[in-house]
């Protein structure tokens, strides 16, 4: 079992500062699948396939773990406090398997390929190309040809499972 540092968990740091603490149901759920770019901002875990896509990660606390066809390309800086800030881009590739997560992260995916995520966290999820998607357990939608903004949050008592 891996331990996560006190301020990943939301506790006080190093410095007195806090990570965001997680929602305690988990927050929202979104799937994607579809063409053209995609960006998520916020407390979460995205992870799938980015075929022919450009992934840039900005990591604004310092706890980001990314990991591009099994292989970690960032990892969390310990004892983050939310003073460090980083990013790092992988260009497109044939074939990605992407994973991303963090606190105050956010992940952008541009390029002509494909993208196919599941998404769960807090935050927002920015669609600007062609595909489907759906959030929480709500009906597949068409993913159209302008930009669509989507909330990551938990669906309401009344409209889970």
């Amino acid at each position: 079992m891996a331990v996560m540092p006190a301020a990943a968990l939301g506790e006080r740091g190093p410095t007195g500062q806090s990570a965001p603490t997680p929602p305690a149901d988990g927050g929202g759920q979104a799937f994607v699948d579809g063409a053209g770019n995609v960006r998520v901002s916020g407390n979460f875990l995205a992870f799938g396939d980015v075929r022919g896509m450009t992934v840039r990660v900005i990591d604004r606390y310092g706890d980001a773990k990314v990991r591009i066809g099994g292989k970690v390309v960032m990892k969390p800086v310990r004892r983050a406090n939310g003073s460090t800030r980083r990013s790092i881009t992988v260009r497109a590739g044939t074939q990605q398997r992407v994973s991303v997560e963090g606190c105050r992260a956010e992940v952008a995916f541009r390029g002509r390929g494909n993208v196919t995520l599941s998404i769960t966290g807090e935050g927002r999820v920015r669609l600007d190309g062609v595909g489907t998607f759906h959030v929480n357990n709500g009906a597949e939608r068409s993913w159209p040809l302008r930009p669509v903004t989507l909330p990551l949050r938990p669906a309401p008592p009344g409209r889970r499972g």
